[in-house]
């Protein structure tokens, strides 16, 4: 549980630091609630983040929103030019 939290605040900082650099044009967000992502801890959201990096890296990219809550999920693959932006109060699980 330790690693995921150390992963996902260095995503968080990573992220952050793509989107300054985008600074150039406007930057496209993609919030995986949008597509059907829910934060409530129990729903398998693999297929609804997917959905939306999807979305995003066929649209030119942008940035891929996930907002506060408990998302659980399968593997995810992110795709160029889609960058991750994770809240600071959300926990990103996975099912095995």
């Amino acid at each position: 549980m330790k690693t995921n939290a150390l992963l996902i605040a260095a995503i968080a900082l990573m992220s952050n630091a793509a989107i300054a650099q985008s600074n150039a044009k406007p930057v496209h967000r993609y919030v995986v609630t949008d597509y059907g992502a829910v934060a409530d801890g129990k729903t398998v959201n693999t297929k609804a983040i997917q959905a939306a990096i999807d979305k995003c890296a066929s649209s030119g990219g942008g940035v891929l929103v996930i907002p506060k809550g408990t998302f659980l999920s399968g593997a995810i693959f992110l795709k160029q030019g889609v960058n991750l932006l994770v809240d600071v109060a959300i926990l990103l699980t996975h099912r095995i």
